[in-house]
């Protein structure tokens, strides 16, 4: 009975095995990678004190020191920046930048939606009490003022 009638029930049941398995590889994987960034911060001088991060509802972002300055690529070396499907993962650009500079407090002016997005979760768990969320100053509201 359970061999003819059970079939796909089998089938299925292997399938959710399956992609268990793979979920809790790929979160093994992930901690792995967060500890390596981690130890790897722990170990570099920091280049800059301070660093405010303004991520626009749209994705776009800037990174500024604590005078205002614009931080442009140019002005440091970062390692490769992946392309995927042909596409920049900006992503991985932030947190080549952050790692790169190693900055002793990164302040985020973001979004609550963005907040809580998987990359910036990433960026938290790396650099740990380095991590600060702006509270609403004048330029977060006027940079969330201006794209409504």
């Amino acid at each position: 009975f359970a061999r003819f009638r059970l079939h796909g029930y089998w089938a299925q049941l292997r399938r959710i095995v399956k992609r268990t398995g793979e979920e809790f590889l790929a979160a093994k994987d992930y901690l792995e990678f967060v500890r390596l960034l981690r130890c790897f911060i722990e170990m570099q001088e920091s280049k800059i004190d301070e660093v405010h991060i303004f991520i626009a509802p749209d994705g776009t972002f800037f990174i500024c020191d604590k005078k205002g300055h614009v931080i442009r690529r140019e002005h440091i070396r970062t390692p490769s920046l992946s392309v995927i499907d042909g596409e920049f993962n900006y992503k991985d650009y932030l947190l080549s930048m952050l790692i790169t500079l190693v900055p002793e407090t990164i302040i985020f002016h973001v979004s609550d939606r963005i907040w809580e997005c998987d990359p910036l979760r990433t960026i938290q768990q790396v650099f740990e009490n380095r991590v600060v969320r702006c509270s609403g100053c004048e330029r977060c509201r006027h940079l969330y003022s201006s794209k409504k």
